[in-house]
Order: C-alpha cells, then structure tokens, then sequence
C-alpha cells in the first residue's frame, strides 16, 4: 500500500516526467519527496550495482509518486495498470516488508516471490502485483510479476525493455481523455438502445399491457443514473431509488405482488448486462437495495413486513406510474 509519506507536505504535485531530455507521456499527480545524488548512491552501494541512468535520473527529479493516468499498453499489445512508482527514503532504505524501494534480497526475504538479485521492484499495480527492473541485463528489461503465479522469474510478462520505454507506454492524459470519452458514449448508446438483460425482457414483455411506454421508461430511468454519474450504478441517490422502485413495479407485474428482500436481491442480478453493448447494470452493490428497501417501509411507500413479504402501496404504485409517463416527454 502507499506509504504515509504520500501526504507529505513537501511531494510536487502535477509535473510532467522528463528524463534526460526525453519526455515521456506520464503526469504525476504527486510526486515523491527530494532525494539527493549522495541518496541514490548510498543505495546503489546496497544493492551492489549502479542505477540505469534514467531510471537514476527518475529518483533524483521525482522519486516515484502516483501518476494520473495508471493505464498502458506494453509491447505485446496488452494492457497494465500501476498504482504507484516506488519511493526511496534515505533513512529506511531496506526495511522489512517495506512499501517504498529496497533490494531485491530484502523483497525476497519477505515474500519468497523468486526475485533474482538484481530485480528492482520499483512500481506496483492495485492488486499488489509487482514491476521490476533488471538491473544487471544490457536492456534493463521491465517485467509484470504476477505474485499468484508460481512461475519461474523469467517466464513472468515482459512489458518493455528499459525503464524510459515503459514510460511511453503509459497513456497520456489527453488520450486516456478521449478514450474515456468514446467509452461514455458508447455507455450511453447501449443504455439507451441495447437489448435489454434477459430477465428485464422477460418482465418488459409482461409490463407492455399495463405501460406500452415501459421500454423507454426504464431506458429512462436507466440514463437519468447515467447522466448524472457518467456511469450505470445504483447508489442512495434519488435516481437510483427510482430505478429500485422500477425494478420491484416490474417485478410485481410478471409474478404478483408480495415479493421478499430476497427476491429483489435476485431481480438486481437480474438487471446486470449480459451481453457486450447491452443495457444494464455493470456491477451492484447489495447493500444500497437493503437502505431501499427499509426506507421505502419507512416511507409508507411499501406496506407488508420488511423481514417478509412486501408489496407496493395503491398510492406509491399509482405515483410510480405516474412518474414513469412524463419522464417519457
């Protein structure tokens, strides 16, 4: 995980990485505190082995720090995230079980990864993976170490070869920005045109006789949670609690009322895309449809027993419907 220091008063924030005047696409956010050419020597000497000069001059400029854009694309035409360029403190250089650099030896140590000697750790991705950087091979070859795979060091992904070519791997932010922005809209255009998850199609076909509008009245609803996010996800926020009252009218209308928390955990799985470019959930979390379902009891919008069977009030299901039909102007 990142170390405390990462609050530290003294980081640069928001430089773009230059490396012997070669610049690289990568922005900083925060970069590390200053460290000295006597700093980076004195670890030089306990690894045993000198630097590659950009990497060297990486440290001496921005010892580590966390990039704004953490994507790339190595040269087998896959893609990688990072968290965090390691950071080097002078003063805790090769501490157990550290988060900033040590040595190769140190990490072995601690996690028994088959790092050789001269294989820097000196960036990890969220999920505690490692990138090394061999220190003693003419190329300074970058390696993806997957720590749940138990393979040989050398069999393990290589990214690039040198420490300044990885860097232009990772995107700019102007062409994560674009890239963002053609996947919202094609976010956009599969909520509001996709085919419907299987289980919601099944529910629509029912629903048709009471809602002709009801296709476009949950695309709708879906779109009102996506333009307000820049993404499909159910939260506590008034959107969401119309789409969780949408999914129990429609639920209700192809099985009947008196529906369990239960069965609403299932009609939410229900709503999760099951196709590339289709309309739905990409995820959910259980928990915001529990604070529904008890604030709706709360709210004399639900009558029955929360801890059993509940159904829509004649009054809450006729505003539901009535709030469906205008959102379709």
């Amino acid at each position: 995980m990142p170390s405390a220091t990462h609050q530290a008063c003294n980081h640069r924030r928001m430089v773009r990485v230059t490396l012997l005047e070669v610049e690289t696409p990568v922005v900083l956010d925060e970069s590390g505190p200053p460290v000295t050419a006597n700093d980076i020597a004195a670890f030089e000497a306990l690894l045993g082995r000198a630097l590659p000069a950009d990497y060297r001059a990486f440290l001496l400029a921005y010892n580590g720090g966390f990039p704004r854009v953490t994507l790339g694309t190595s040269e087998d035409g896959k893609e990688f995230m990072l968290s965090w360029f390691l950071e080097l403190h002078p003063d805790a250089m090769d501490e157990p079980y550290t988060s900033r650099l040590c040595t190769p030896a140190r990490r072995e140590a601690d996690y028994g990864w088959g790092l050789p000697d001269d294989a820097l750790v000196f960036a990890e991705d969220p999920g505690g993976n490692l990138y090394t950087l061999s220190l003693d091979d003419a190329e300074h070859t970058v390696r993806f170490i997957d720590h749940e795979v138990d393979d040989p060091f050398d069999s393990h992904r290589v990214l690039a070869h040198g420490f300044t070519a990885f860097l232009q791997l990772i995107r700019s932010v102007n062409a994560q920005a674009a890239l963002d922005a053609e996947q919202q809209d094609q976010e956009r255009e599969s909520l509001a045109r996709g085919p419907f998850p299987a289980a919601v199609e099944a529910q629509l076909q029912r629903a048709e006789a009471l809602l002709p509008e009801v296709r476009a009245a949950v695309r709708r609803a879906g779109l009102a949670v996506f333009d307000e996010k820049s993404h499909f996800s159910l939260h506590a926020d008034p959107h969401s609690r119309h789409v969780f009252d949408v999914m129990l009218w429609l639920h209700e209308t192809a099985t009947g009322p008196c529906v369990t928390r239960a069965d609403m955990h299932q009609v939410l799985q229900g709503w999760v895309r099951d196709r590339p470019g289709g309309f739905g959930l990409k995820g959910y979390g259980p928990d915001f449809l529990d604070d529904w379902w008890t604030a709706r009891f709360d709210e004399g919008a639900l009558e029955g027993e929360p801890k059993g069977t509940a159904t829509f009030t004649p009054a809450a299901r006729a505003a539901l419907l009535a709030a469906l039909r205008p959102r379709l102007a």
